[in-house]
């Protein structure tokens, strides 16, 4: 894994955990919160109820009659109390009170009455002047089941004389619990996943340029030629794309020409010396046939060295080149005709047959015809000049709705030896022609494969099958159009 992505998995680790931990005591807080604002509201019931019995004793307890009349008239209401997502339609609070040793003398729920209390927190520590309030379980695994209990005490004078209990479920306040719940959550959620969004454009928008960026020096490390990639709006990672650029040109400028000087010279060497040779010895009598003879070789190997220079100088345009210059639609039937037509001349010379095989006239190809006409015109020469006398040059074009477009130039030569098949493509690699029995200048080749490279094209150069013959296929495939 990249670093990148560790780095962006950690961050989202961390936000994660964090939002889980502030989530879970927001969550914790509210429901806290919720109690002890209900339980403050209780204590004020409690107290106000508790001051309605003060000085009300009957046989030294407390009277809850008047309590028990304001109750049962408030239960005989018909509420329509909106709260939120929870609809109010009865009062159902729940009251009981003791006397002063903690015996409950009335229950608005009739059921404790005549039972000792004086042992729950609400009662006796109310009962002794303090603050008295409990929460209990009806069924001792059900959170959901506690009930508060909220205590004030009754005085006759200073004297306490009984307490008195507001009761309230917990689960009364359940849905004020969810739906603020809901709000943390999705409020949570909200911020949480806006900000690993923004994290995650962050990562985005400033390591995926460093990583084209990356690809980029990889492919020019490796020896290929590609386009700068567009690095989006960041002004650092536009900089810096254009210094690598720019670092290349520079670099590939300098090892270019110290390569194209040492390879010139080199190969110049032979026809410069034969050429020197051949000068000092016509100075020298001869007959007339031997002057001949040396003049024929000055002219061959000028010719020689002039069509080094051409194609090494054509070459080297190529090589330059980082892409097309344009691309163009052009119809392959008569770029195939003009080349067999050119290549007419040499192939009769040559006592070899050409056979054209073009396809119809709408298939279409796409990038500089200048640069595939010359590319072309190196395989079929090639083709012609490895032909043994009397064999046949084979041009088509092959495609396909599931095959890739490829110009197919097929000869009837030795082929290609096994100590070659590697080598073909490098410069100033040459085999001698099947016919002259003389060398080329190695570089038709590197010419072609540059030439497919800036058409996104592969050329394979590979004898023929088992039972198709003698003689070598070349092909000059473009990629497979996408429907």
């Amino acid at each position: 894994m990249r670093t990148t992505h560790v780095a962006l998995a950690g961050i989202a680790l961390i936000i994660g955990t964090g939002f889980y931990l502030l989530l879970t005591q927001l969550l914790r807080d509210g429901r806290t919160e919720t109690y002890q604002a209900t339980e403050e509201a209780m204590v004020d019931t409690a107290n106000v109820l508790a001051s309605l019995l003060d000085g009300t004793l009957h046989d030294g307890k407390p009277n809850p009659a008047v309590l028990h009349d304001a109750l049962t008239a408030a239960r005989q209401r018909v509420l329509d109390a909106k709260i939120q997502s929870l609809t109010k339609i009865r009062v159902d609070l729940q009251v009981y009170v003791t006397d002063a040793a903690g015996i409950v003398i009335y229950d608005s729920a009739g059921k404790a009455v005549g039972q000792d209390f004086s042992q729950w927190n609400d009662v006796l520590l109310t009962l002794k002047g303090s603050y008295g309030a409990r929460a209990s379980r009806l069924n001792p695994e059900d959170p959901a089941s506690s009930i508060m209990h909220v205590a004030a005490p009754v005085r006759d004078g200073e004297k306490i004389v009984g307490s008195l209990t507001v009761v309230k479920r917990k689960s009364d306040q359940a849905p004020f619990l969810e739906a603020r719940r809901q709000r943390i959550l999705q409020s949570g959620l909200l911020i949480g996943g806006g900000l690993l969004l923004f994290v995650g454009a962050v990562f985005f928008w400033l390591f995926r340029p460093m990583r084209q960026l990356s690809e980029y020096a990889h492919a020019v490390a490796s020896g290929q030629r590609p386009v700068l990639p567009r690095l989006g709006h960041g002004k650092e990672a536009r900089t810096l794309g254009r210094a690598m650029a720019s670092m290349r040109e520079k670099l590939e400028g300098r090892e270019y020409a110290g390569q194209y000087i040492r390879t010139l010279t080199h190969e110049l060497k032979s026809p410069l010396a034969a050429i020197q040779g051949a000068a000092e010895l016509l100075e020298e009598p001869m007959p007339e046939e031997q002057r001949h003879r040396f003049l024929t070789n000055i002219r061959s190997e000028s010719s020689r060295a002039e069509g080094l220079i051409r194609r090494l100088l054509r070459l080297s345009e190529v090589e330059r080149m980082t892409g097309l210059a344009r691309s163009e639609v052009i119809p392959v039937a008569p770029l195939m005709e003009r080349l067999m037509a050119e290549a007419g001349a040499l192939a009769a010379g040559r006592q070899v047959s050409l056979s054209l095989l073009s396809p119809a006239s709408e298939v279409t190809v796409s990038g500089m015809v200048e640069l595939l006409h010359s590319a072309l015109c190196n395989l079929l020469e090639n083709a012609i000049d490895f032909s043994l006398a009397g064999g046949v040059v084979e041009f088509r074009f092959d495609s396909g709705p599931d095959k890739e477009p490829a110009f197919v130039i097929a000869d009837h030569g030795p082929g290609i030896p096994d100590y070659a098949v590697g080598r073909l493509f490098e410069r100033f690699y040459s085999l001698k022609q099947s016919q002259t029995g003389m060398r080329g200048t190695g570089l038709g080749l590197c010419f072609v494969q540059e030439v497919a490279q800036l058409h996104g094209a592969v050329v394979h150069l590979e004898n023929r099958l088992p039972g198709e013959g003698i003689g070598a296929v070349a092909r000059f495939a473009f990629p497979v159009r996408e429907a």
